[in-house]
This record gives C-alpha cells, sequence and structure tokens, in this order.
C-alpha cells in the first residue's frame, strides 16, 4: 500500500492531498488529523503515514460528510484515540442513516445508502464549535471557527501560526468549475462563513476540494461569485414561471438549474442538487426576491 506524504503548509500544519484533503496537526502530545478520508482504506493509509512520527493524538472532523468522516472508525478503532467534531456533526456521525435522510427527505433509497453518503458509524466527541479548547490539550494549538451554511454545524480549524482547515466552507476554484452548483444546506449562512474567514484572514488556506492558498481573499470572492450564479439561474427558473398558472415547482426549478450548468442527474445529484436548489429557494424567499404558493396540489415558486 503506497504511503501518504504530507505537503508542509507551516511550521506545525501539513496536509495529504487527496478528494477530500486530510490536514495534519503538529501538537505538543503528538499529530492531529483534521478530517479522516472517505473510507477505512483512506483511515489505514493515514496511521501508516504517520507510523514512525510522534503517532497520533486525535483527529477532529470538520464536518460529518462520509467523504471527510469516513475514515474515522478505523482510526478510533485502531488506535483508541479520540475523534472530535461539533455536536450536531457528532451525532450524526454515530447515526450515519440520519445524512442520506435528510438529504433525501425521507428514508433514503439504496442508491443513497452507500459509502458515498453513509460513513461506517463512530462515536465522536462534541467539542466547542468556537473559541479556545482548554480543556483539549492534545488540541492545543487549534482554534474551532464556526463555518456553518456547507452542512448543520461545520467547523474550521485555525493554528496559531495563521493556517485554516476550512472544510467545505471554501471550494477550490477547480472543484467549482467542475461542481458548479455545490452542496449548500444553509446559503446564507454559506456566506457569512466566507465573511467570516475574509476577517480572520489566515496566511494560509486549505479547502477540502481544492489546492491550498496564500491569503483567502480571492477564494472567498470566487465562493462568492459561485454562489451569486446559482442563485441568479435560481430566480430565473422563477421568472420564466411567473406567468405560469401556479409557478414553477422545485422540480422544475432543478431541471431549469442543471440545464444552465449543463449538470447531468443520476441518484446522488438529483438529491444534492435538488436539495441545494431548495436551500436556494427559501433564501430567495427569506430576502423578499420569491413568493411561493399552493394550487392544484403542487408547490409554486414565483419571481416577485
Amino acid at each position: 500500500m503506497a504511503q501518504l506524504e504530507p505537503i508542509t503548509l507551516s511550521a506545525t500544519a501539513s496536509y495529504f492531498p487527496s478528494p477530500a484533503n486530510v490536514g495534519l496537526f503538529d501538537g505538543k502530545e503528538g499529530a492531529v488529523l483534521i478530517d479522516t478520508g472517505n473510507d477505512a482504506d483512506s483511515g489505514r493509509k493515514l496511521l501508516k503515514s504517520l507510523a514512525g512520527s510522534r503517532g497520533l493524538a486525535a483527529a477532529v472532523l470538520t464536518h460529518s460528510n462520509a467523504d471527510h468522516a469516513g475514515g474515522a472508525a478505523f482510526i478510533a478503532s485502531r488506535t483508541g484515540k479520540p475523534i472530535y467534531a461539533a455536536r450536531i456533526e457528532a451525532a450524526l456521525c454515530a447515526d450515519p442513516l440520519l445524512e442520506p435522510s435528510f438529504i433525501w427527505g425521507a428514508y433514503p433509497p439504496a442508491e443513497l445508502r452507500g459509502k458515498f453518503f453513509m460513513a461506517p458509524p463512530c462515536a465522536v466527541q462534541p467539542i466547542p464549535e468556537d473559541g479556545p479548547l482548554s480543556a483539549y490539550p492534545e488540541l492545543e494549538g487549534l482554534t474551532p471557527v464556526p463555518l456553518g451554511g456547507h452542512f448543520f454545524s461545520q467547523i474550521g480549524l485555525l493554528t496559531d501560526d495563521g493556517v485554516l482547515f476550512a472544510g467545505d466552507a471554501l471550494f477550490g476554484e477547480a472543484s467549482i468549475r467542475k461542481h458548479p452548483v455545490f452542496f449548500v444546506y444553509d446559503v446564507a449562512a454559506f456566506l457569512s462563513s466566507l465573511d467570516r474567514i475574509l476577517a480572520l484572514g489566515p496566511e494560509v488556506a486549505l479547502p477540502s476540494h481544492g489546492d491550498p492558498v496564500r491569503g483567502a481573499a480571492a477564494l472567498v470572492a470566487a465562493n462568492r461569485a459561485a454562489v451569486e450564479r446559482v442563485a441568479e439561474s435560481v430566480l430565473e427558473a422563477c421568472a420564466e414561471a411567473a406567468s405560469a398558472s401556479g409557478g414553477a415547482s422545485p422540480d422544475d426549478v432543478l431541471a431549469s438549474v442543471c440545464a444552465s450548468f449543463s449538470i447531468d442527474l443520476d441518484w446522488a445529484q438529483y438529491a444534492l442538487v435538488g436539495s441545494t436548489v431548495r436551500s436556494y429557494l427559501v433564501w430567495l424567499r427569506n430576502r423578499g426576491e420569491l413568493e411561493v404558493g399552493f394550487a392544484r396540489g403542487r408547490m409554486g415558486w414565483r419571481r416577485k
């Protein structure tokens, strides 16, 4: 099995490049992993890469999505070391069926119950989402930063020397080009997290899906622009239906957005992009840009 090689970001921080990057912090009691890869094999490779070093002290999950938490159960079982996450994310790690159930809005079909949506269940200890971690000496030198929006209670981890492990609060530019409608649970919170990252002014920001960047301003702007493009696409879909009886259904809007961004649907894309479109609909309604009604057994959205 090939050994993963970390890439240095600062005196205390590095990362393992992967489909969902795994951060590595050189803590005073040993190594701290930031996320754990997407499955047991990822966890196995990470532990092999740490062999011969000071060893693992803990792992912290930015959030509970399977591509970030999939290796946690293996790592915990092999090392006995604690796995940490924010409270809601910890609960989702313990009961992974909750994630596809939430995204689907009901008991999920078999196509959404594979490892892409469901990490192996893992006991995860909750930690504060903000402020110092004085009760956790193995995490000294890391500060959690609340970066919600992509998922319920996602956190970033900021090192004392200015590296921000941003999770999915930031997407790399190549990732945005590949997935222009990236998953967002709460659009307003996602935008607030971008503002928070900008205010933090990290020396280096590492998105989970993308390359590290020196300073975050340009990547924050790229993520904000991506949100604006999706929002405009949703508004256009609802404007086209404004004169139609009943307005555009959520599936009508989804079809229009997929056409705009050349997205081919399958079970996973229907669930993820469809959920994201509904998040945009609610956000735009809260901003006063959309109205919604019910007629003849269907929901219809219209641009004001």
